[in-house]
């Protein structure tokens, strides 16, 4: 049975106190505090989003001026203002007259949750309930006593809520947590009295009434925001989601930073001096931040240290880290190494290997300490990788932009040292070639994964062509070697000095694979003049060193290269994110597809089949609602 999701309501519970979050909720309501720079309400809003709610209410008592002003800045919110707070059932009984006209549904203003509402909504619909709870396993809250048909028995007794189920508790029965989010009918209403009440006496009025009120199953995670605890766990939870280890407000100012594991700069700040953070959230509004804080929640003055909630993240081997499109795993030890696990004991022989050749050439790489069969244990060079180093200093690089130039003459240095390695014959022999057919496995990748899996597209035997001839051209230019995989995440900043990691797929390839790599790096975006200026510093320095080295071919080569690379990155991306489980690799396909173009339209006399194919990707991925406008249609 279909049912028409669009006559559903919300109402977003908003009015309480959160005095467990004390001092945050002193100056802050639990729906506004900041999770990656917004507003949770506006998190949990556009989650709701899927259900497209016919309207949208909220009740606001506790610091209400500023749920009223974040509503005003929100098209289709009704707030219900009340002068004595109600309650969550009283709530509900006070907003009724939005809330009678059909299914509603309520959610917890300080919930995050990645449950489908939409499922969840067919889920009451079709077993016709008056009132279907959300529910999972909250070992602190498991309140809720249901059969095994994840019917509503009754509520245990809580120090905050005194109310039983009616009867006995049966032996064939378990108890479950509700989640803060629940749909209803309006004839629930009906069990709710007028003023202050709790939405769990509506419940068992109605199952005395013989009403049958149901549970379905949270399908993702979940998190109660009550608590610091819960709110730092919810930020970490958050910045992994995304592939990320720290976030910074777009108004922060990051003089000087040095960090660990995770950090979220959640407002409009300034960081001063040699500040150090280690899985710290700052909540600071248009103050100055200095000194070293680790583990907790730094709210204006005060410092809350949450060290055992951040030990909720560590795993038994360690404290996981990365976020990259590897199989392997890596955790941070506590004495200061890294562990890396890969069940492919091959593969460990030969990384193992390449690690002791290219660090005897003077390549700087991780230091191996250990090795034990299908785990190594390396030095550990921190989180400071290329890219975490051009976040962090995004507005300092905006000031002076020398700071960009001085790392990436060091990175540019480490890349014409590798390179050149093509002259050694004791590391030629143990790279593969990069030659015509690996060119061409790429851009079969590209056909399956990018063109067939993603825009329902069919290669055609003239774009087939056109592959072949790319590969051709591309293997044709000069050999050395090289990374191939050569972008912002892959190079770590360790006091001062510049490493290259995921290097066991290097290969003996052209110079202007890795240098397309890295100046058009989907990860980030350099300004054009910085490209041209890196472009030119590794001519220099690569003439200096390689009197064979001929500038002209290399630079004729650029564009062949780098359309070859953004059509294997976009490849990429799309088997990580829907093939590996790595949803974070999705947010790098816009600019993937915005480099393309530029590629496709410098070589479109010899390519004119595949830049039409790129183009109807695009118009296929923007029909399908796909936010490409602003980094692709910018080209």
């Amino acid at each position: 049975m279909n049912f028409p999701i669009e006559e559903v309501r919300v109402f977003i519970l908003c009015a309480g106190y959160g005095t467990r979050l004390k001092p945050i909720t002193e100056y802050i309501p639990k729906p506004l505090i900041p999770l990656l720079g917004k507003p949770l309400l506006e998190h949990i809003l556009t989650r709701l989003r899927s259900l497209r709610p016919k309207a949208i209410g909220l009740n606001a008592h506790h610091l209400a001026e500023q749920i009223l002003s974040f509503s005003e800045k929100t098209s289709n919110i009704r707030v219900y203002y009340e002068k004595k707070i109600l309650g969550t059932g009283g709530a509900l009984k006070n907003a009724e007259d939005f809330l009678s006209e059909g299914t509603f549904l309520v959610h917890n203003g300080d919930v995050l949750a990645e449950i489908d509402y939409e499922r969840a909504l067919r889920f009451h619909k079709e077993r016709g309930a008056l009132a279907t709870l959300v529910v999972c396993d909250i070992p602190w809250a498991n309140n809720l006593v249901i059969d095994y048909e994840g019917h509503l028995l009754g509520v245990v007794s809580s120090e905050s809520e005194n109310f039983y189920t009616q009867g006995s508790l049966l032996s064939s029965i378990k108890r479950v947590g509700f989640t803060g989010i629940a749909f209803y009918e309006p004839k629930f209403l009906e069990y709710l009295p007028q003023g202050y009440s709790s939405v769990v006496e509506g419940w068992l009025k109605a199952i005395k009434a013989g009403e049958t009120i149901l549970t379905y199953y949270a399908d993702g995670a979940w998190f109660d925001l009550g608590t610091p605890e819960r709110y730092l766990q919810a930020v970490f939870y958050s910045l992994r989601k995304s592939g990320e280890n720290l976030f910074i407000h777009p108004l922060a100012e990051v003089d000087e930073l040095q960090f660990e594991g995770f950090f979220s700069i959640e407002t409009e700040v300034k960081i001063m001096g040699r500040t150090f953070l280690k899985n710290v959230v700052v909540i600071a509004e248009k103050e100055k931040v200095t000194g070293s804080y680790v583990d907790g929640i730094l709210f204006k003055e005060h410092f809350i240290r949450l060290s055992e909630s951040v030990k909720n993240f560590q795993e038994e081997r360690g404290f996981p880290v990365g976020f990259g499109g590897s199989e392997r795993r890596f955790y941070r030890l506590s004495d200061s190494k890294l562990l890396m696990i890969d069940t492919n004991k091959d593969e460990v022989k030969r990384l193992v290997m390449i690690n002791k050749l290219l660090r005897s050439k003077g390549i700087n790489l991780p230091e191996i300490l250990e090795l034990r069969e299908n785990e190594v244990i390396f030095q550990d060079l921190g989180d400071l990788s290329l890219y975490n180093f051009l976040k962090i200093h995004f507005c300092k690089i905006q000031r002076s932009p020398d700071i960009l130039k001085a790392i990436f003459q060091k990175v540019l240095d480490q890349v014409v040292k590798f390179h050149l390695l093509f002259y050694d014959p004791e590391v030629v022999q143990v790279f593969p070639l990069f030659d015509r057919a690996y060119f061409r496995w790429e851009t079969q990748y590209f056909e399956e994964k990018f063109l067939g899996f993603l825009c329902g597209l069919r290669a055609e035997e003239k774009l087939i062509r056109e592959f072949e001839r790319l590969a051709e051209i591309a293997s044709s230019f000069p050999r050395n070697l090289i990374h191939r995989d050569l972008q912002s995440q892959n190079i770590l900043i360790y006091r001062g000095e510049v490493y290259l990691i995921d290097y066991q797929g290097a290969r003996l390839g052209p110079a202007g694979y890795d240098l397309a790599s890295l100046v058009f790096d989907p990860y980030w975006e350099q300004p054009e003049d910085f490209r041209l200026w890196a472009i030119d510093y590794y001519i220099r320095k690569r003439t200096q060193l390689d009197a064979s080295f001929d500038k002209e071919l290399f630079l004729k080569s650029l564009p062949y290269l780098a359309l070859q690379r953004h059509l294997q990155a976009l490849s990429a991306y799309v088997n990580l994110s829907y093939f590996k489980g790595k949803n974070h690799f999705c947010k790098f396909i816009p600019r993937g597809l915005k480099y393309a173009i530029r590629d496709a339209e410098v070589l479109k006399e010899e390519f004119p089949v595949l830049r039409d194919y790129i183009y109807r990707c695009i118009e296929i991925l923007l029909k399908r609602g796909e936010s490409l406008s602003e980094e692709v249609l910018s080209v």
